[in-house]
């Protein structure tokens, strides 16, 4: 990982010279990182929704057709047939939540290099402090925050692009 590291500093550090002001450079650098991380999560994402997708939308119909029948069995009062299926409907919940954690780790993986990457190059580098508490923030905490902060925004437009209906045109 130091050998990958190695090769790409020149092109991460470049926007954190762009500017003269080194804080502006900084926060500008951090926002071409947080842009860089997200865009390759974005498409390993995707990818992995490509490879995994037909497996999942099958895994996920298996498991609405287990819940339907456990709660059949419950509704009819037969605990065996309810244990059965539900050891059926648990196996399947396993699977698709661990394909959907694919798609999860495929977009977290970059943060996990520019962290690393960060590291690196600014420990010890004060960015920030907070005032009253006097608790400094550091290159690698503001990264962290920022990446949390707008993974959770992008979640939130996908989600809301599933939700909504899509037009058709008149």
């Amino acid at each position: 990982m130091i050998w990958l590291l190695h090769h790409i500093d020149a092109l991460l550090i470049a926007p954190f010279r762009w500017p003269d002001d080194p804080m502006l450079g900084f926060w500008l650098g951090l926002i071409v990182l947080l842009v860089i991380t997200l865009g390759i999560g974005e498409i390993s994402r995707r990818l992995a929704h490509r490879l995994t997708g037909k497996i999942e939308g099958s895994a996920r119909r298996e498991l609405v057709k287990y819940h339907e029948l456990t709660m059949s069995a419950l509704r009819s009062g037969n605990g065996d047939a309810y244990r059965a299926v539900n050891r059926l409907a648990t196996s399947s919940l396993d699977r698709t939540w661990g394909l959907g954690m694919t798609k999860t780790l495929a977009m977290l993986w970059p943060a996990f290099l520019a962290a690393a990457w960060l590291h690196a190059r600014f420990d010890g580098v004060v960015v920030s402090e907070i005032p009253l508490v006097h608790v400094e923030i550091s290159a690698l905490f503001a990264f962290g925050i920022a990446f949390v902060a707008l993974w959770l925004l992008m979640a939130h437009i996908r989600a809301r692009k599933i939700d909504e209906p899509e037009e058709t045109p008149s």
